[in-house]
């Protein structure tokens, strides 16, 4: 009796990875999170020149050294191979913006009693953005944000009675935040494993592992296959196991289950990673075959239909029968589309059932 194995495959291709997947979400508010920043950074401009005339180019080149980090960050985050990068990116450049914000409200007098808020407006964009960081990133970044703050407080605030009064509250404050970002984060990864696993139950047979039909018409759309851009070889091969209801009626449906997950297994152990596996429905499977030319197609689909022949399985009480297939192989042509072509490898499986079975008909061989 053969021991099918299942093939190593990628059981959650077409979903992006964790990073993709908040950031596909995120990035549309952090662009929201930039842009008001910036409003901000820029607008007070006119209010200062009117109220600190004389510190004005000092205030001026202070709000500039703020912005450009959040512009550069604003233009990062437009390009879309750039993402993997986008949390180390957005805690530094943030930080730096940070720095000369803080620079820019110790340097006027009149400000210096609202630098307390000053990371109020950071720390409000961290939270925002947890979902993207990870908890060593996010302590080393407060940390040295931390740092800083506090050095700035002590060194360039006068009334050390109100740094005395407010800064622990700031501290505390900064310590929740720390620690509801961290559960956030919990809470975003957990929420990105279901819909993983919510797409691979749309996209796949739950008895064999196999793509279903939308999981095949997916791969196909993401893959770009059977359009006019498409040149390399592919084929088609409808495949369908032979008097599988006498097996269900014989040998009860739970062994039947297990011939058609078997079956599955066979097949894949036998396509290379390029190929594709599809179960359409009952005892029938869509091959989609890119095994690098016509030929081997065609030579992959035969070798399926042997391995078929010369498999025996095996119940639980020693009852040993064969299974067979019966396959209709067609090698996709331009200008066909892949619904014509399917069609015509469906005529094909209907025309090696007619004709007794265990057999391949080759559209190209009629």
């Amino acid at each position: 009796m053969n021991q099918v194995q299942p093939a190593a495959k990628n059981n959650h291709q077409g979903f992006p990875d964790y990073l993709g997947y908040q950031a596909e979400r995120l990035i549309p508010v952090a662009r929201i999170i930039l842009s008001l920043s910036l409003v901000y950074l820029i607008g007070f401009l006119f209010i200062d020149y009117f109220r600190y005339p004389a510190l004005f180019e000092q205030i001026l080149l202070l709000r500039v050294l703020a912005a450009l980090p959040l512009l550069l960050l604003l233009r990062l985050i437009h390009r879309q191979h750039n993402h993997r990068f986008i949390p180390l990116w957005f805690l530094s450049l943030g930080l730096l913006s940070f720095v000369f914000f803080l620079a820019l409200n110790l340097l006027v007098p009149e400000k210096k009693d609202i630098v307390v808020l000053v990371p109020v407006f950071y720390v409000l964009a961290v939270m925002a953005m947890a979902p993207l960081f990870t908890t060593g990133m996010l302590l080393v970044f407060f940390l040295v944000g931390f740092l800083i703050y506090y050095w700035c407080g002590y060194f360039f605030i006068a009334d050390h009675q109100l740094v005395g009064r407010v800064f622990p509250h700031m501290t505390a404050i900064i310590v929740f935040t720390v620690i509801s970002v961290i559960k956030i984060k919990q809470s975003a990864e957990e929420h990105y494993q279901l819909a993983k696993n919510l797409h691979w139950q749309s996209h796949h047979d739950p008895l064999t592992g196999a793509l279903n039909r939308t999981g095949m018409f997916a791969w196909l759309k993401e893959h770009g296959l059977f359009t006019s851009k498409t040149f390399e070889p592919v084929s088609l091969a409808m495949l369908d196991l032979d008097h599988f209801k006498r097996i269900n009626d014989e040998y009860g449906h739970d062994v039947g289950d297990l011939v058609i997950k078997q079956s599955a297994q066979l097949i894949e152990r036998n396509l290379s990673q390029s190929s594709r596996l599809a179960r359409f429905g009952g005892e029938e499977f869509l091959l989609v075959l890119l095994e690098g030319s016509d030929g081997e197609n065609l030579r992959c689909a035969n070798q399926i239909l042997q391995h078929f022949r010369e498999w025996l399985f095996k119940t639980e009480d020693g009852s040993v029968f064969g299974v067979t297939a019966s396959i209709g192989f067609v090698n996709h042509r331009q200008p066909n589309s892949f619904t014509e072509s399917l069609k015509e490898a469906d005529d094909l499986l209907y025309q090696a059932k007619a004709q007794g079975r265990d057999q391949l008909q080759d559209g190209h061989r009629r």
